[in-house]
């Protein structure tokens, strides 16, 4: 299973670099399982990413997170595209546990379990179960899917999974690993 991790990136303030920065060494020191980073950036180039991405993309000009995700998917050279944001914090064994949901026959899409702000403290997910029909704000697709363009930020996630679904594939969560989504930090502040 050959693995491309997608990662939208518009850095408006010093701080969401660092974020980045953080999310990325996580993505590598959590898992045991190789995968080309392809880091998409919109707005002022910044050089350090450079460094860190298998792939890196830019685009000067403001784009939309969904137009920015497919640049990502279309350079992407693995048989499963990873979509993940710079302000997701994962766990050890994350791809791991997503590649788990594809031992599923029906499996479409993966994602994890997630703690997002403001969730309730101490909620529990069925621990150590893979549960259908849910997603998050990650998620991993076989090659082959893109977002549609004409959604440019919200939803175009939704109806990508509505459309795995109407093509006979489900989605799945696997709860044992939680993931922490620290929501907001770049789209809504930068975009």
């Amino acid at each position: 299973m050959k693995i491309s991790v997608v990662l939208p990136v518009l850095i408006s303030h010093e701080w969401q670099f660092i974020m980045t920065e953080c999310c990325i060494r996580l993505m590598y020191s959590c898992t045991d399982i190789d995968f080309e980073l392809i880091i998409v950036q919109t707005g002022e180039q910044n050089h350090d990413l450079v460094e860190l991405a298998d792939k890196y993309i830019h685009f000067s000009e403001r784009s939309t997170p969904t137009k920015d995700v497919n640049a990502g998917i279309d350079a992407a050279s693995g048989d499963y595209i990873i979509y993940i944001g710079n302000d997701i914090m994962v766990k050890p064994d994350w791809i791991e546990a997503l590649a788990e949901c594809f031992a599923i026959d029906d499996c479409g899409i993966a994602t994890l379990a997630c703690h997002e702000p403001g969730a309730v403290i101490g909620a529990k997910f069925p621990e150590n179960t893979i549960t259908e029909g849910m997603y998050g704000p990650l998620m991993m697709f076989a090659q082959g899917w893109k977002f549609d363009e004409s959604f440019e930020s919200q939803c175009a996630d939704n109806d990508l999974v509505m459309r795995i679904y109407a093509s006979g594939k489900r989605a799945y969560r696997n709860n044992r690993v939680i993931v922490q989504h620290l929501d907001g930090q770049t789209w809504e502040t930068a975009y």
